[in-house]
Formats: structure tokens, C-alpha cells, sequence
């Protein structure tokens, strides 16, 4: 029987395979001859460019609270009913996340998903619909924004939520909750 290297097919699939990684940058530069050193300049990079763009996360969801503490945003004096919602986020990860809509606009709760449990902390809700709130876990904080996409038939209750959040650690995304009845909702 004839042997895969005999033929050559074994280098050329193996040559094809390297090219395409070093193409699409799997192998980083400099993989042959500079080692550790390419590695830890990538992983650097990378955490540079994570620190920046949480940072811009950051100035956008403070903007969304300083619109949701405004006169036009307050959304009065009663509470609307809360309740636990699920989806499934943009990278994958299911989500659950038990809300309270507040007397005065706070949104507080705790959820849970692939990263853990968290608790929802320094969060708003308007009149409008638009929510804001942060997410801390014991490895770091996930900011989230969005809005009420529908509310119940007497507008006592959230049904769908719209969110985009961005991590302390680089991860963003969007996810769109559903209230779900299969869990005890408050």
C-alpha cells in the first residue's frame, strides 16, 4: 500500500493547511522565528484595544443613564410589574435574567448565563422604555442598554426587551429577551 508521504499528499495538505492559518492570521507573526515575544505583543494588543473600546462602552452607557435620570424620562410614580426573561445572545451564550421595574425608575434583579451568576446593579428604566443597567460577576462588569420593545396590553409589564452590552473583557453584543412564563415571575 502506497503511503501518504510517499505521494506527497500528506506535505501538500499539510503546506495548504499552513498557508491558510498564516493567511487568516492564526499563526501570528513572526510564528517561525520570534516565538513567545509575537504572542505577548498580540495579547498586549488585544488588551489595548479591549481597555479602549469598554471605555467607549462606558461613555455611551453613561449617556443612556443621564438621559434616563432627566424630567422627560421619569416614568412617574408606580412600578411597573416585573419578571424573568431569556434569550440567546449574539456569541451564543444563553441568558436568563430575573427583572424589577421600581417605584422611581430603578431596574435592579440578578441573572445568570454561561460567565455565572451576576446581579444587576445601577440600573434605570424610562418612560419611554429605554434601560440601562451593569452586570457584576466576580471576574468583572457587563454593560448593558436598550429598551422595551413591547409591554403588556395594560403597559403593566415588560414582554420584550432589546439590549446590546459590552464586557470589561472585550466581549459585546446584542440579545433580545422574552419574558418567560416558565419561571416564577414576580
Amino acid at each position: 500500500p502506497e503511503d501518504d508521504v510517499a505521494d506527497g499528499s500528506l506535505v501538500v495538505g499539510f503546506s495548504l493547511g499552513f498557508l491558510a492559518a498564516d493567511a487568516l492570521g492564526l499563526l501570528g507573526e513572526g510564528s517561525d522565528s520570534e516565538g513567545t515575544g509575537s504572542a505577548e505583543k498580540r495579547r498586549e494588543r488585544a488588551t489595548r484595544e479591549a481597555r479602549a473600546d469598554f471605555e467607549q462602552a462606558t461613555e455611551r452607557w453613561e449617556l443612556e443613564r443621564s438621559r434616563l435620570r432627566s424630567p422627560a424620562e421619569a416614568p412617574g410614580a408606580a412600578a411597573k410589574v416585573g419578571g424573568t426573561f431569556t434569550g440567546v445572545a449574539s456569541d451564543g451564550e444563553d441568558v436568563r435574567v430575573k427583572l424589577f421595574f421600581e417605584k422611581g425608575g430603578v431596574l435592579s434583579g440578578r441573572g445568570r448565563d454561561s460567565d455565572g451568576g451576576y446581579v444587576v446593579a445601577d440600573g434605570l428604566w424610562g418612560a419611554s422604555g429605554a434601560i440601562a443597567w451593569r452586570e457584576r460577576y466576580d471576574w468583572g462588569e457587563v454593560l448593558v442598554r436598550g429598551r422595551v420593545t413591547r409591554w403588556s396590553g395594560d403597559g403593566a409589564r415588560a414582554e420584550r426587551i432589546e439590549v446590546r452590552f459590552a464586557s470589561s473583557v472585550g466581549v459585546h453584543g446584542e440579545i433580545k429577551l422574552k419574558l418567560n412564563p416558565m419561571f416564577n415571575n414576580c
